[in-house]
């Protein structure tokens, strides 16, 4: 079970919704955010991948600009 600051996650979802009135509007947030973060790098690195294969000038001026 992931761990957040010497809590499970679990707990710290717990402690969100029983402290906080809006609690569970955080927690869908941290889970979505997290979400929407891992699908975007997901979907840069296929890109990137793809780029090299293809070799896209468009997508590795864009890497070269980073």
């Amino acid at each position: 079970m992931t761990k957040t600051e010497g809590k499970t996650a679990s707990a710290a979802v717990k402690d969100t919704l029983l402290s906080n009135p809006d609690g569970l509007r955080e927690v869908i947030r941290t889970v979505m955010q997290g979400y929407w973060e891992r699908r975007w790098t997901r979907r840069w690195e296929l890109r990137k991948a793809s780029a090299r294969r293809s070799g896209s000038a468009t997508v590795r001026a864009t890497m070269a600009a980073r």
